[in-house]
């Protein structure tokens, strides 16, 4: 246990870590500065294949897993090669907390990888553990598993939830989700800690913007399931309205086409000459993240777009930063999902996939009339990596304490 005088020591399990261009990487890179700018003295293990994070704490790295295709068409070798693997880590890890000494283990995932490692350490030398969930794992309705993929899955969060003294989710849609299936008294290990925002990443408000025209920005990767086909359909309703739109609108779709999601530009480009929307839509191509703020708060309005999935339990780290843009946000996002819910709690206006014509209403007041609603500040504050953090340590503290 940490004496209450002595700097908490967490060890971060964090697998993404900046300049690595993903999701985790980018929020533990707004994190972790704001660990140690609050008195907590981490130590991070994260994957060899991030490149070099200039951060002035402890770091070690780690391999990631890399199968032979062969072992792909065997359960068998598959399961003995993650068993390999994740007795490698543990090693690793065992010799870093040899030295470091930590009070708590915190594994960020994705990937569930750093879940497994962090209840492994748990199991084997007892030290207090928070895992953490950004997205579902068993139940997370992109997955399209087997019975014996399914049945390994519900095996392995159970091993997580099981050894955890804590387990972070981003809302509460997520948790209740994935803790429906445990018993009722396991829920009081729970904790809800959404994405951050970092309020000092952001370049002044307005700076180079030049765009006479007003400008909505959608940053991020489309998929074959998540499409802007809802917004064009709107856009396209709005032309009818206003014949000369593009002289007073411009949406750009930064970052629209992306290897890794399945969508291309091919298909995208069918979709904007089909609603005859070329000398509107700019597709620009995917930015560093510094770069996309400056976007945010270049842009007027600023769009999400979330699947159209009953009960989603999402909530896209992206909204989170267009809230620390000061910007207007519009989404398209089925009702009562996490996007909807801080939408609404934001002031913000979110519309159902099938509502076009009101959306068209929406853009055409924003655009013409500069209506834009009224955004709640303090609400968004919550929001802000120095509020998450204390949320975080105050979790931090009270199980170790404990």
């Amino acid at each position: 246990m940490a004496m209450a005088s002595h700097p908490l020591k967490p060890l971060c399990l964090s697998f993404w870590t900046p300049p690595a261009g993903r999701p985790q990487s980018i929020l533990i890179g707004k994190m972790l500065p704001e660990w140690v700018a609050q008195g907590l003295k981490p130590v991070l293990i994260t994957y060899d294949v991030c490149g070099a994070w200039d951060i002035n704490i402890p770091l070690y790295r780690i391999p990631a897993l890399r199968l032979p295709r062969l072992v792909w068409y065997s359960r068998l070798l598959t399961r003995l090669a993650h068993n390999r693997y994740y007795e490698a880590l543990y090693r690793i890890s065992r010799k870093v907390i040899e030295i470091h000494q930590p009070d708590i283990v915190f594994s960020f995932s994705n990937p569930q990888t750093s879940n497994v490692l962090g209840a492994l350490i748990k199991k084997r030398l007892g030290i207090t553990f928070v895992s953490h969930f950004s997205d579902p794992y068993y139940d997370n309705p992109y997955n399209t598993y087997g019975r014996r993929a399914a049945k390994d899955a519900l095996k392995t969060e159970r091993f997580i939830i099981d050894q955890s003294d804590g387990v972070v989710f981003v809302n509460d849609t997520l948790r209740k989700l994935v803790m429906r299936k445990y018993a009722p008294a396991l829920s009081a290990k729970t904790a809800v800690i959404p994405h951050c925002f970092d309020a000092k990443a952001y370049p002044p408000a307005g700076l180079n913007k030049t765009a006479p025209k007003f400008v909505l920005s959608h940053i991020g990767a489309f998929y074959r399931i998540r499409t802007p086909d809802p917004l064009f359909q709107a856009l396209s309703l709005l032309k009818k309205r206003h014949a000369q739109l593009e002289d007073f609108l411009i949406v750009r779709l930064v970052g629209a086409i992306n290897a890794y999601a399945g969508y291309s530009g091919s298909e995208l480009a069918r979709l904007i000459t089909a609603y005859n929307l070329e000398k509107i839509v700019e597709v620009l191509p995917v930015i560093n993240y510094n770069d996309s703020l400056g976007i945010m708060v270049q842009s007027d309005c600023l769009l999400v777009i979330d699947t159209d999935v009953p009960d989603s339990p999402f909530l896209p780290s992206k909204l989170i930063d267009y809230i620390g843009s000061g910007r207007t946000i519009v989404g398209i996002t089925p009702p009562g999902s996490p996007t909807h819910i801080v939408l609404q709690e934001l002031g913000a206006k979110s519309f159902q996939h099938r509502q076009t014509a009101e959306l068209a209403d929406y853009l055409e007041a924003l655009i013409f009339r500069r209506d834009f609603p009224r955004l709640n500040a303090a609400y968004a504050q919550g929001f802000d990596v120095s509020a998450t953090t204390r949320q975080l340590i105050t979790v931090f503290k009270r199980l170790v304490q404990h």
